[in-house]
């Protein structure tokens, strides 16, 4: 009995341990519900607030960035303006070069037609000098000539 006497002596100290612990929370429970909670979202709005205008700031200058590369590729040329005189400039001085070295070649051949005729004129002053003061010498060249007609050509 003595062992009941002692259980029930120690059940006893736990309801009454655990009586004040119901009160306490009793307590504690009328304290939170008097308790009012302010939902302050001011901070959390003025971080916000300065996140988005940093935000709209990196936008215009990413934008400013994007119209000048934009400008930059519109002007940008792969052959440079210079390479483009250059070449244009070469080809006219090359088509006046191919002009005048075609027109020397013209007035080469015309040239030497006129000196070939200038010649066959001296040369036949010259002869005819020569047979006026030969009279015996044309003869001679007159039955030469005439043996050459006479001869067949072998070709034929």
């Amino acid at each position: 009995m003595k062992k009941a006497d002692e259980i029930m002596e120690l059940l006893g100290d736990e309801l009454a341990g655990f009586e004040e612990s119901v009160k306490k929370l009793e307590v504690l429970s009328k304290d939170l519900k008097e308790v009012k909670v302010k939902a302050d979202s001011s901070k959390v709005e003025r971080m916000l607030s300065e996140h988005l205008d940093g935000e709209e700031v990196l936008r215009r200058e990413r934008g400013a960035l994007f119209l000048e590369i934009e400008r930059m590729v519109r002007s940008a040329t792969i052959i440079p303006k210079w390479m483009i005189v250059l070449f244009f400039l070469s080809s006219a001085i090359l088509f006046m070069v191919i002009g005048y070295f075609g027109y020397q070649f013209v007035n080469i051949q015309k040239l030497k037609t006129a000196e070939f005729k200038r010649g066959k004129r001296k040369t036949m002053v010259h002869f005819r000098a020569y047979f006026d003061d030969n009279p015996t010498s044309l003869a001679e060249y007159k039955t030469w000539i005439g043996k050459i007609d006479s001869v067949p050509k072998e070709n034929q």
